[in-house]
């Protein structure tokens, strides 16, 4: 996700982590990334996760069970300072954590005031009860993607291919998400037509 040559990966989830670092040295790419075993986030914070296993979909199956924050294992996230120099540009971020991609852009949101993140490709999940599980409301995940985009990003969605340049198109697209799980990709650099075909295809 830096700039340089490695790429960091940030996995809660003990059996993920292991799965994931052991694809790294069997396909010798242990020079170009890493798996750190922490989150993202604006507050510094741990809780219990599963241990076992890999499912992908983390939170959600635990409160689907019944049992979060009931696991053997600790997790533990922390602002994106704590793991990259605060000067350190980002040429691209993929957000993918099953509902908390608010919490983890707000502790990225020192890169993007900054304009240091180029690329983000942000797993947005307005539905699935996703945000309400974890007390999120729509409206303050629409206002973190506002701000991003105030910061001045553009926001292409991939869902519908719709752009927004302006942080009210983005908070009103968020508000009123005609999806229930797409991505969305926030980009420093110019977005047309050309660009957008080539992202169709």
């Amino acid at each position: 996700m830096s700039q340089g040559c490695e790429s960091l990966s940030f996995d809660l989830q003990p059996g993920c982590q292991s799965l994931i670092n052991n694809a790294i040295v069997v396909n010798q790419f242990t020079s170009l990334g890493r798996v750190v075993p922490f989150g993202v986030s604006d507050v510094e914070s741990s809780f219990k996760v599963n241990s076992k296993g890999c499912d992908g979909r983390f939170p959600a199956a635990a409160y689907e069970r019944g049992k979060f924050d009931q696991g053997d294992a600790v997790a533990r996230i922390y602002p994106m300072s704590t793991f990259l120099h605060e000067d350190q540009p980002i040429l691209l971020m993929k957000v993918d954590t099953e509902g908390n991609e608010n919490y983890v852009l707000r502790g990225v949101d020192n890169y993007f005031s900054r304009r240091l993140v180029r690329h983000a490709i942000v797993e947005t999940t307005p539905g699935h009860g996703f945000w309400s599980n974890i007390n999120v409301t729509q409206e303050q995940v629409a206002k973190t993607f506002s701000e991003i985009a105030g910061y001045g990003y553009t926001m292409v969605s991939l869902h519908d291919y719709s752009v927004h340049t302006s942080a009210d198109s983005v908070y009103k697209y968020i508000l009123n998400a005609p999806f229930l799980q797409s991505d969305m990709w926030f980009t420093t650099d110019d977005v047309d037509n050309s660009v957008l075909e080539e992202i169709k295809k």
